[in-house]
């Protein structure tokens, strides 16, 4: 499967934007970046969600930490969103 690196994650990667992973559960790719990009397991686990084949699984990784994605095509790490509001009384 494929597996796209956004912009905010690739401090770690020393650019790298793609991997190719037969990685079978979401902790078991996190743990296989975390080897190849040390650091970047831990930073995935507390500041991303997971979309596989462009579907969100999860708005957290800890939830989808046992999902089963050894058939996806591709693996989108979403950087968390913060901030903001959305009513006039802020």
């Amino acid at each position: 499967m494929r597996v796209e690196i956004p912009t905010r994650f690739r401090m770690f990667t020393g650019g790298v934007g793609e991997v190719e992973s037969c990685a079978r559960t979401v902790r078991a790719l996190i743990s296989e970046l975390d080897t190849l990009f040390p650091g970047l397991g831990r930073e995935l686990r507390l500041t991303s969600a997971v979309a596989v084949d462009d579907d969100i699984i999860a708005d957290n990784l800890k939830s989808a930490w046992l999902q089963r994605i050894d058939h996806a095509e591709k693996i989108l790490f979403v950087p968390a969103v913060s901030g903001g509001c959305l009513s006039y009384d802020c």
